[in-house]
This record gives structure tokens, sequence and C-alpha cells, in this order.
């Protein structure tokens, strides 16, 4: 209704929210190597998280370029927020099943990345093997 800019914002301030209720809880955040990631270009972090704690730092300091996701497609559902940002935000949503789809939907989107100069999280799932196709 309001647009990509009002939603990219209702983002930033919802994880900020987030990240500063952790402080309440004493949590505090440090992102090593900040400094080495290069600014207004293409870039894909990968990394195997261990709980929703984990997303709102990241998103946090992406937000000035609003982050893409590649998710799972359950998680396009059912979860309030997070869904919503997956499905309107240009996330990729992957079935896990049907890997050679996956794959090549994952290879068009990077493309779509690279050409935006978007950063891209992506999170392992809990195994956090990488293996070959």
């Amino acid at each position: 209704m309001l647009g990509h800019e009002a939603h990219r914002w209702s983002v930033i301030y919802l994880n900020r929210s987030l990240m500063l209720i952790q402080g309440l809880l004493f949590t505090r955040h440090q992102i090593f190597g900040i400094e080495k990631i290069p600014k207004n270009q293409a870039i894909i972090v990968v990394s195997n998280h261990q709980n929703m704690m984990d997303i709102p730092p990241l998103i946090w300091y992406f937000r000035n370029q609003h982050v893409k996701f590649i998710s799972k497609k359950e998680l396009g559902r059912g979860i309030p927020s997070i869904s919503f940002n997956l499905r309107k935000g240009g996330s990729l949503l992957i079935d896990r099943n049907s890997r050679n789809t996956a794959i090549a939907q994952i290879t068009q989107y990077g493309h779509h990345i690279y050409k935006k100069n978007m950063p891209l999280l992506f999170f392992l799932k809990e195994r956090g093997v990488i293996v070959p196709p």
C-alpha cells in the first residue's frame, strides 16, 4: 500500500527495536571485520546462525542497502513479520525438496543481486554442510 520504501523502513526499525530489546536482556552484538566489507557492492554473506537473535544485527548493519535473503519456502508463511518481509521484500523462497529447481533459482537470483549491487544473507540449514552439486 505504501510501497517499497515504507516496507524497508519498517523492517529497519523493527530490527532496531529487536536489538534494543535484546540489549535490555544484556545481549551484546559484535561483528568483526566490518571495515573489510565493501559498500555499495553486491556481496553474499553465508552464515550458520544459532537462533533468531543473530539476524537483526545483520539487517541493521545492511539497513542502507535493504538486505535480501534466500530462505526455505516454509518461512514464507505463518510467521508474523518474518514471512511478510520474505515475501514482500524481494527475497527468494526456495523448495529444498526440489534441488535442481532451487539451484536454478539461486543462480538466477544471484545474477539479479549482482546487477543491483545488493547484499544477500544466506543462512545454512542447521547441519551447516555445503556439498557440491
